[in-house]
């Protein structure tokens, strides 16, 4: 049997009004705060990708002082430190992308919310690949420092290719959550949570996974490294 106070909730809810499928004029307000926090949503995910790599740069520099001279140790790590800049462009630059993405979105005049939102949610959609083909560079360009044995080659390609495919999916998974929660805009009863918390979600999400990714490409790195 269900409870008064169960009831009551129900009631609640369907008497709460939604945001709705239009875009309104007491909308506008929210759309403006959402549009303003794309570029700083970045600035933490770019900080967590160069702090997972000098982590691993740090390991890495200890073992190739072990395994090298002082001055081919010391260009070794230089070059790695110089190689994660084909992965860190497309994330340095995505906030300034999602903040045109998102101001495009609020100049739409369809009328319908879901336009304001889907230029941010297009340009979201699309970074997965665009960092892992820079990984791939990345891994190309760190490849001649490594020993040309099978196991040092095979960690090598390992680190390219399962380090590009899991960067990609750090990216894509939270993007089309996302998407799949601004597709729900017009069921939300908060426009600002139901646009706020989402971006939130991605922000963290997308930190928690390069994190977790970049951190696991340190053990081929190291083996890279040994050759063995």
């Amino acid at each position: 049997m269900v409870s008064p106070r169960a009831l009551l909730s129900r009631l609640r809810a369907r008497l709460q009004p939604k945001v709705g499928e239009r875009r309104l004029p007491q909308h506008e307000e929210a759309l403006e705060d959402w549009a303003a926090q794309g570029e700083g949503a970045f600035q933490f995910i770019s900080a967590a990708v160069v702090g997972a790599w000098e982590v691993s740069l740090a390991e890495l520099a200890r073992e190739a002082r072990q395994l090298r001279p002082p001055e081919e140790a010391a260009r070794f790590v230089e070059r790695c430190s110089d190689a994660l800049v084909p992965t860190l462009t497309p994330v340095q630059g995505a906030g300034k992308r999602l903040e045109r993405a998102m101001a495009a979105g609020l100049t739409s005049q369809t009328g319908r919310l879901l336009d304001a939102v889907a230029p941010a949610v297009a340009m979201l959609l699309g970074l997965g690949a665009e960092v892992s083909a820079g990984w791939r560079a990345t891994a190309d360009y760190v490849a001649p420092l490594f020993p040309a044995t099978p196991e040092g080659q095979a960690a090598l390609a390992r680190l390219r290719e399962e380090g590009a495919h899991n960067l990609a999916r750090a990216f894509d998974e939270p993007a089309a959550r996302l998407k799949a929660e601004y597709s729900a805009l017009a069921e939300a009863p908060d426009l600002s949570r139901a646009l706020g918390d989402p971006l939130e979600t991605y922000r963290v999400s997308v930190t928690l996974a390069l994190e977790l990714t970049l951190s696991a490409q340190r053990e081929a790195l190291l083996v890279a490294l040994r050759g063995r």
